[in-house]
């Protein structure tokens, strides 16, 4: 089974487990600092939701390194003896180059609010269910940026009235480290496919997708804004915008993330009208709706026309949700049912975690998801069934 990686700007300290020293992320911190650590990630292959030791055991971090180049890497280059994202990136292509056209595919993913480290490793555990391990989907790892979100810390009646506006300035912060790290990427790809050198990489023909759930499209934004001072690349495939927890006109003319669209081939974003987590937001920021803070991830775009032309809206509010999960074997839904419960949400719990983490739990969210990712166009006959053409670029998901 692959490995998958983890990004985190999470504080990382040395503990004792089982008898050695080995590095762990405090979970009683979540202070957002200014560098980063990598680290694998090994899905178990059972999982039962109370078992949170399972998934922290399954993480080992990579022995860090300060350098500027990647020049000496080449295709004989043992990874695993490399450290920081040295081992990383060429663990990486490797994974991408041998795995053939149909399976080499990875996404990046930026969780949202609320989600503590043990959260992230659950969700990242769901994603790999998910859309990994179905024969048909073309994702072979999944790399999730795990900025420090207060996750848990949320429980503490203390932290609760400031938990969510620090959560914001924390993505803000993450979104600007998350620029620099991208730096060090194009810097491995400038080292690795240089034309002046002989052993020079090939390309592998497999695609890197970006993924942003909730409060990380904040994350995104901050990221768009700080490469988009230095550098103009397609980094991405598909971009992903899951529930965005941001403003409506974010993908306007003059807003953070118009130029998302440089740095990708083709914009998805994912609304459901009933996503009352959002409301969350919209009364935390501004407690006015008429001061324009209506969220992309329950309204969709203020805007169709205004939108970049390659942006495709999926309306997902009429998507069917039958009630069951597997509360036993979910990895994610405790995390998922805290912050349900901590907002205060009126109505049935599952149905409110169906609507704001829909990739996770609605049928027809997930197949038109791998679908996008799969590389399907617009139009493509696949979407026929399941895809009601509202507009241009305006789709209501059924089924």
């Amino acid at each position: 089974m692959n490995s998958h990686w983890i990004i985190t700007n999470r504080a990382v300290v040395k503990r004792k487990v089982g008898g050695k020293m080995v590095e762990v992320v405090d979970e009683g911190n979540a202070t957002v600092l200014p560098t980063f650590r990598v680290a694998r990630f090994v899905p178990p292959s059972t999982f039962e939701v109370a078992n949170e030791d399972l998934l922290k055991a399954n993480v080992g971090f990579v022995k860090d390194d300060y350098f500027n180049s990647y020049g000496k890497i080449n295709a004989q280059t043992n990874e695993r003896r490399l450290k920081g994202t040295k081992q990383l990136f060429l663990d990486l292509y490797k994974t991408m180059a041998n795995a053939g056209p149909d399976k080499g595919d990875v996404l990046f993913f930026i969780h949202g609010f609320n989600s503590g480290w043990t959260d992230s490793l659950a969700l990242l555990q769901k994603l790999h269910k998910l859309y990994v391990e179905p024969r048909e989907s073309r994702i072979n790892q999944i790399v999730l940026y795990s900025w420090p979100s207060h996750g848990k810390l949320i429980r503490f009646p203390s932290l609760k009235p400031r938990a969510y506006l620090d959560d914001q300035e924390i993505a803000r912060q993450s979104g600007e480290l998350l620029g620099r790290i991208f730096g060090k990427v194009l810097r491995f790809y400038a080292d690795i496919f240089d034309e002046g050198r002989d052993d020079r990489f090939e390309h592998c023909g497999n695609r890197i997708h970006l993924a942003a759930h909730s409060m990380g499209n904040q994350v995104l934004e901050e990221f768009i804004a700080s490469i988009s001072r230095h550098f103009q690349y397609t980094l991405f495939s598909e971009a992903v915008l899951l529930n965005a927890d941001i403003p409506w006109t974010a993908l306007e003319k003059d807003q953070p993330l118009y130029r998302l669209g440089d740095y990708c081939e083709r914009i998805h974003i994912y609304n459901h009208k009933s996503d009352d987590a959002l409301l969350v937001s919209e009364r935390n920021k501004n407690g006015n709706l008429l001061r324009g803070n209506k969220r992309l991830g329950k309204y969709g775009p203020h805007d169709l026309s205004a939108i970049p032309n390659r942006a495709i809206v999926v309306d997902t509010t009429k998507t069917k949700f039958d009630g069951v999960i597997d509360e036993i074997s979910d990895p994610y839904y405790l995390a998922a049912l805290e912050s349900i419960k901590q907002f205060k949400i009126p109505g049935e719990q599952k149905e409110r975690i169906a609507d704001h983490w829909g990739f996770l739990y609605r049928p027809a969210v997930i197949g038109d998801l791998m679908s996008v990712l799969g590389g399907r166009s617009t139009t493509a006959n696949e979407y026929e069934s399941t895809r009601s053409k509202m507009g241009p670029n305006l789709f209501r998901l059924t089924g």
